[in-house]
Parts: C-alpha cells; sequence; structure tokens
C-alpha cells in the first residue's frame, strides 16, 4: 500500500479501480495520526492540515465514491510523548517499580482493568464513527493479545493481574459502543502475526489471518479461527500483495490460498500493471460471485495427517473443495469426503472454468494432477 507516508489525492486516485474490481470497503490505515492515545490528526500537506474538517471530508467523499471505511488504530496504545500520557498518567498500567512499562511498539498501554481507561477508549470509538462517520474500526497490533500484570494503586486491583484479565473487556467496549450507534459496524481486528484468542474473539466480527509467515501458516489460521467462533464466521486473509511490491512482510498474492478455504479476500498495492490488474479482477470478480467467505466451512480433513491438504466449504447444495500441494501426480488418489452415498456429482475446476468429470458418493475419489492448487467444485446432478 502506500504505507505511512500517503496523501489524500493517491488514495482519491485507487478508488475507481478498487470500485472496478467490486471492492466496495476501503480502509484508512496507519499513518493518519499523531500520536497514539491522542489520536488527533497528522497535519501534514496531503493529509490532513485543517484537522477534524479534513478527516469528515475525507470520510464523506470515500462515501460519495460508493464505499464503506473504517478506520486503522491500536486501542491500547499511548505514545510516550503524547498529551495523554503526560497529562493522565493515572490511566496507564504501571509496574512494580512505579514505571510504566514499554511494549513492542516503543508504547505504554492503557489498563483494561481500570474504568476510566475504557471510557477513553469507548468516547474515541464514538468520535471515530458518530463525529468522523466512519462505518466501522480496524484494530491493530500484538499488544492487543496481551498486557502485563498493572501495580497502579490509582487502579485498586484485587490483584495485579487484573489488567491481563480484562483484556477482553476492551472488545467488548469497542463493540458495544459500535454497535450502539450502528448495528452494521464492522470490527475487524488483526494482532500482528499472534494467534487470536477466543476470549476476545466473541466482541469482533472480522478476524485477520494476522500476518502469517507462509501460505499453510495462513490457511491453517484461517481453518483455526472458523473452528473457535463458528463455520460462517468472517476470517481475512491478511492482504493480497503484488509480487514486486511484497517486502517480506506477511505473504505475497495467493488468491487460491484465500478462496479455496473460505476466507475474505483483502488487498493492498500501489499500483497493478495491465497483466497484474487482469490477476486481481478475476478473483476478486470470482470472490463476490462466490460468496464463500459467508458460507459454511466443514470439518472433514485432518491438516497434520492427510494429504493433500484439503479444505471444505460447503453453500446449499454445492460443495467446494480447496486441494494444495507443492506437486500432486494425477496418478496418486484424491479422496473428496462429504459426499451423499448414491448420489451423482459433477466436478467443475472453477479457478479455470471447466468440468473435470462425473463421479459417484458411493466411490468419492478423483485423479487429478496439479501445481499448488486444485480448486473444485461438486454440484448433485439431477
Amino acid at each position: 500500500g502506500f504505507e505511512l507516508d500517503f496523501t489524500l489525492e493517491e488514495i482519491y486516485g485507487i478508488l475507481p479501480e478498487l470500485k472496478s474490481m467490486g471492492i466496495n470497503i476501503a480502509n484508512l490505515d496507519d499513518g493518519w495520526f499523531d500520536y497514539y492515545g491522542d489520536w488527533e490528526f497528522d497535519r501534514s500537506p496531503g493529509k490532513f492540515p485543517n484537522g477534524e474538517p479534513d478527516m469528515i471530508a475525507f470520510v464523506d467523499s470515500v462515501h460519495q465514491m460508493g464505499f464503506k471505511t473504517n478506520l486503522w488504530w491500536y486501542p491500547l496504545g499511548v505514545s510516550l510523548d503524547s498529551r495523554l500520557a503526560k497529562e493522565h498518567p493515572d490511566l496507564l498500567i504501571m509496574d512494580k517499580e512505579g514505571n510504566f512499562p514499554i511494549e513492542s511498539r516503543k508504547l505504554y498501554q492503557l489498563c483494561p482493568a481500570y474504568a476510566p481507561a475504557m471510557e477513553h477508549i469507548r468516547k474515541l470509538v464514538e468520535k471515530f464513527t458518530v463525529v468522523w462517520g466512519y462505518d466501522g474500526l480496524y484494530s491493530d497490533t500484538r499488544g492487543l493479545s496481551a498486557v502485563p500484570p498493572c501495580y497502579n494503586t490509582k487502579h485498586q486491583h484485587k490483584t495485579p493481574l487484573a489488567s491481563f484479565q480484562a483484556v477482553p473487556k476492551v472488545f467488548e467496549v469497542i463493540n458495544v459502543t459500535l454497535k450502539k450507534n450502528n448495528k452494521e459496524a464492522i470490527h475487524e481486528v488483526c494482532v500482528c502475526a499472534v494467534a487470536h484468542s477466543p476470549y476476545n474473539m466473541p466482541y469482533y466480527d472480522l478476524a485477520s489471518a494476522s500476518d502469517p509467515i507462509n501460505l499453510l501458516q495462513t490457511r491453517r489460521r484461517i481453518k483455526v479461527e472458523k473452528a473457535i467462533h463458528g463455520p460462517t464466521f468472517a476470517v481475512g486473509d491478511c492482504y493480497q500483495v503484488p509480487d514486486d511490491e511484497w517486502s517480506g512482510f506477511s505473504v505475497p498474492q495467493a488468491f487460491e490460498s484465500a478462496i479455496g478455504t473460505g476466507a475474505q479476500a483483502t488487498t493492498f498495492y500501489t499500483d497493478l500493471d495491465t497483466v497484474q490488474y487482469q490477476h486481481w479482477n478475476k478473483w476478486f470478480k470470482d470472490y463476490t460471485k462466490l460468496k464463500l467467505s459467508s458460507a459454511a466451512y466443514v470439518n472433514l480433513y485432518d491438516l497434520a495427517y492427510d494429504f493433500p491438504e484439503v479444505h471444505v466449504v460447503k453453500k446449499g447444495s454445492e460443495i467446494y473443495y480447496g486441494i494444495y500441494s507443492n506437486l500432486w501426480s494425477k496418478t496418486d488418489t484424491i479422496e473428496l469426503r462429504g459426499l451423499k452415498k448414491g448420489v451423482n456429482y459433477s466436478v467443475y475446476d472453477y479457478a479455470n472454468k471447466r468440468k473435470l468429470t462425473n463421479i459417484n458418493g458411493d466411490s468419492p475419489f478423483i485423479h487429478v494432477g496439479f501445481r499448488d492448487f486444485l480448486l473444485i467444485y461438486l454440484k448433485p446432478e439431477d
């Protein structure tokens, strides 16, 4: 994407291309603010030099172009030089020595077990959505996974671990505030390479695969998060990034891993050439048509012991299989589980828009060679 050094004109310039691919949600990412905790504006030329009026105008413009938009933030983070840290240190987690612990982003953290700190978060959510007009929020960073024990005497904790135990409260406060003002508001969460906590997940609508290190981990995280929250829970693929823009962070483009597992397809980039645009357009159009991210994931295969790796998503009477292997020989058997005995099925390769074969539920096996992936769906014959 545009990273931290963006301008609003760059964002406006790319929205028509996104819309042409059927994308209808465009988030404002990191880099829009001055200090964590204060969440005031970056007034650099091209961003928000006039502060709040510029932000409101930006959101209005994105809406007028046919998009919903969510705002990036880190709810617990507080910059060391922020006004909040200087004027309200009572809101922060404190260690045994009376210091404020500094987390991996070199930030202090609000105490989840201290009501005034949670009220600060609630008011921010109100401002972002009611005043500025955002449709939802994208909460991010590893610090959302846990916080250290808090010894701040002003908080009157029964135990220093109260801060850690209250982390789910952060997500609950955000969720309740969002839904009170907009029942359709979306709260997406990424915890930066860390697995999502089942204690937090009831309070948000979409879980990102959170910066996996390879495609196998991407697919495993998608399955695990659906297993924890439910088979139709929305799990993001953690972005499709063009190969020539990939910086080694997260994984590069792999629509097949996203769509074949029933994940939500997402992307960021600065520029697509003609060939890349055709690829992006194809997959996002297929994603929108298939709607597998809201279909039901079915647990029919073991990711450790079954080969090839198979994921199953069921939509009505149709069954979709995402099958993965570095190189699979057509002489080796692929078992398609979940079919009804005695029922005939047509087998289609939906990635390449071709029919492969017919099979019967009494003998649910196919022999197809492929490299990296095979995306098929089975439709019962009348």
